[in-house]
């Protein structure tokens, strides 16, 4: 597969320009994958161009280390992510993934978008098998407790800021709320959008949430990696998924029931599953059983398929 020179070119071109403009280009990448016989990479949205930020990040990061690979013929493995949208750097990601041993996609809009490719394959998301391999092994949290809630700030203008702001009253009429949780620094200000809505953020933070000894009955989080720390530690959580990718781990875990469109959730809905969920939340697990054999049957399938890879 050859890409038109023109999206190459542009392609090339967003890069110059990222390198100027960060300074310094990651030499030290690019000598790591010059010394190394095999590259294998994992991310979770390494390939999007759905605006401009996305697109520089992309052009100055991700993009250079795979081509690099590729240039220097050294063979790729791609662990499970979210690919696209791609926009007019479709034909030149293509060429690189078509170059690859094994690409892995983690979602059904991926998968479609490439699935014309051989190389791609679908599987769940890494933290989705982690989980379902260790289901067996997790502390559930009592019932009855507290519902924490896991906000973030959405592009656009939508009803999603006035919709977390009824679910968090709601949950505050009904006493329920106990613990707020926010993620901080590397650019991801929650606690400044919460405040924003009317919402006081608590001093924990997500990643103490497995530690924590007063842990919360249930989540409702808008981030996947909030609603998957929370699996992980034995926490049912509500998904209020802004990506592709939420919607295919809850998918893939059974929980579609559990899983809502950020931008038009309906906050009633949430709040009365919420309450469920701090109540009796047997249902939710046992649709994880139901799910577990297969997505145990994907990880030992990519498992042979890297192993095959790291041996050839």
């Amino acid at each position: 597969m050859t890409a038109p020179a023109g999206d190459l070119n542009t392609f090339g071109r967003l890069r110059d320009v990222a390198t100027r403009f960060v300074g310094r280009t990651p030499t030290r990448v690019f000598q790591a994958i010059q010394a190394s016989d095999r590259v294998v990479a994992v991310g979770g949205g390494y390939m999007r161009f759905g605006h401009a930020t996305e697109s520089f990040k992309t052009s100055n990061v991700h993009l250079p280390q795979w081509e690099s690979a590729t240039r220097l013929g050294r063979p790729l493995f791609l662990l499970p992510q979210s690919i696209g949208p791609l926009g007019r750097s479709r034909n030149a990601v293509r060429e690189i993934l078509a170059s690859a041993e094994r690409v892995y996609v983690r979602d059904e809009r991926s998968f479609e978008d490439l699935r014309d490719i051989s190389t791609v394959r679908r599987a769940p998301d890494l933290a989705v098998m982690e989980l379902a391999k260790d289901l067996n092994l997790l502390e559930r949290s009592p019932s009855g407790g507290t519902i924490g809630l896991i906000f973030r700030p959405l592009r656009g203008r939508t009803a999603y800021p006035d919709s977390v702001r009824r679910l968090s009253e709601r949950l505050t009429q009904s006493g329920a709320i106990g613990l707020l949780q926010s993620s901080a620094g590397s650019g991801n200000q929650d606690d400044a959008f919460m405040r924003s809505v009317g919402v006081q953020p608590a001093d924990r933070l997500l990643n103490r949430l497995t530690v924590h000894s007063e842990r919360p009955s249930v989540t409702v989080s808008v981030r996947l990696h909030g609603s998957l720390q929370s699996l992980l530690a034995g926490v049912p959580s509500i998904h209020l998924s802004y990506e592709r990718k939420g919607f295919s781990a809850y998918d893939d875990l059974g929980l579609s029931n559990w899983v809502h469109n950020a931008y038009s959730f309906d906050p009633e809905l949430v709040a009365e599953q919420a309450h469920s969920l701090r109540e009796d939340s047997s249902g939710y697990w046992n649709s994880i059983v139901i799910a577990q054999a297969k997505i145990e049957n994907a990880r030992q399938q990519l498992l042979l398929d890297l192993a095959a890879f790291l041996t050839d």
